[in-house]
């Protein structure tokens, strides 16, 4: 179906567009104006509303294949929608860890047959992510696999590591590493500070992430790499990949929502929803995490979507595994604890949440609402307040410390590829269907 959607306030941030226009999809593409012919268009009014280019998570877990009890290729891509994602990055921790050809396959072909957004494989580093053997990365890349990360284990043998930035340096592949020295961190399963100490629970010293960020920027520099770092979280990393930007390091960044918005001091007592890694830090780590995304040193936002049963986050922080939800909720955090209380632009934010990402891992005709690129739209009305309940999420998991919490900007429309896949609420499983 073709679709011109009018009176909306466009934000593109690549075309530099923050203004009312129209648009129309077309053979699944996107084009400004309206066409010279409107027979065959459905119009939807999209005033009062912005219409940005679909958001892109770099960095989501997808639970698929292997811990589908938590999530799957089906419910984990309608989350995304309703949080108004057309673009996906998978983790390679599943069962099989995605170190092969075969599983890199299964996740395209199964995000092909039942899900609803593009997803994009990242493939481990090291065969079975143990940090010994290095994965076939071309092998990997030809089936399917956009970057390559060991996810929650860091590379932390030099001597790989300077072997995969060579490669990173020799294909223009940007690397992923999840900076956290697990000889610092050992046992440690929160922050280490007053309430670790209060809650006489073990404490990640900041140092386990600053410290594998050193080492890992070092190496970059020397072998001329890409390398992206997953989830930043403490004032002194964000000072030492600020220091290497400004040397011409090819070295980027992302940030969490829970990171930016929530620090050590929310957690009150043994709430395994607030179990994350890397861990919530202190309020002077989140302060110049804002800093660093407002100035630009952080480059995209990422959800770190980590869905996990109900029964396996309610045992406390000694027993339950890291993580939380956000695809559904990201972007109505984000709009409203920064955007509406004007500590960043929502220009910035699209940027943050899309152009950044397509551009920093090279999604090709993706992040823009430029003629002739995919027509992956989000519609948001970000005057619509409501109230953030897992009741209502697509997610399999709801292991969220946002619930109850009262965000504005609702998703209204999603279209991927130029259908409309999400409408206020439904999954529209005729991707042809409207309203």
């Amino acid at each position: 179906m073709k679709f011109l959607l009018q009176n909306g306030h466009l934000i593109d941030p690549l075309t530099k567009l923050n203004s009312v226009e129209s648009v129309y999809i077309d053979s699944g593409k996107v084009y400004l104006g309206i066409p010279q012919k409107k027979d065959g268009f459905k119009v939807i009014d999209c005033s009062g509303k912005i219409i940005v280019p679909g958001l892109i998570d770099a960095h989501c877990h997808l639970r698929d294949p292997g811990f589908e009890y938590k999530e799957d290729m089906s419910s984990g891509t309608q989350a995304a929608l309703a949080g108004g994602f057309t673009s996906l990055f998978c983790m390679p921790n599943t069962i099989p860890v995605a170190d092969n050809a075969d599983t890199i396959e299964y996740i395209v072909d199964k995000s092909r047959q039942t899900g609803f957004v593009n997803v994009y494989p990242v493939g481990a580093l090291t065969i079975s992510s143990k940090g010994e053997k290095l994965a076939d990365f071309d092998e990997l890349k030809s089936h399917g696999a956009v970057s390559f990360s060991d996810d929650g284990h860091w590379m932390d043998n030099s001597d790989l590591m300077m072997r995969i930035m060579d490669y990173s340096a020799q294909t223009g592949t940007r690397i992923i590493q999840h900076c956290e020295d697990a000889k610092i961190a050992k046992n440690g399963v929160i922050n280490q500070g007053e309430v670790s100490v209060k809650l006489k629970l073990p404490g990640i010293p900041s140092a386990a992430e600053y410290t594998a960020v050193f080492k890992d920027i070092s190496l970059c520099e020397i072998m001329n790499g890409k390398l992206h770092i997953a989830h930043v979280s403490t004032k002194r990393s964000i000072e030492i990949i600020k220091q290497a930007k400004e040397r011409s390091v090819d070295i980027t960044c992302e940030v969490t929502p829970h990171h930016l918005i929530l620090s050590h001091n929310d957690i009150k007592d043994d709430n395994a929803v607030y179990k994350v890694n890397p861990p919530l830090q202190s309020d002077e780590d989140r302060n110049a995490l804002i800093e660093a995304l407002k100035s630009g040193v952080i480059d995209i936002i990422a959800t770190d979507h980590a869905p996990h049963a109900d029964y396996e986050k309610d045992k406390g922080f000694l027993q339950s595994p890291f993580g939380m939800i956000g695809l559904e909720t990201a972007f109505s955090l984000l709009y409203t604890h920064f955007v509406k209380q004007n500590i960043i632009s929502l220009n910035d934010l699209v940027y943050k949440m899309s152009t950044k990402p397509a551009e920093l891992f090279c999604l090709k005709n993706k992040g823009a609402l430029k003629d002739g690129y995919d027509a992956d739209i989000t519609v948001i009305d970000c005057n619509e307040e409501y109230t953030i309940d897992p009741e209502y999420f697509f997610s399999k998991s709801i292991n969220t410390p946002f619930n109850g919490k009262k965000v504005f900007g609702k998703v209204v429309y999603v279209f991927v590829g130029g259908n409309l896949s999400y409408h206020n609420g439904e999954i529209l499983t005729d991707k042809a269907s409207i309203i």
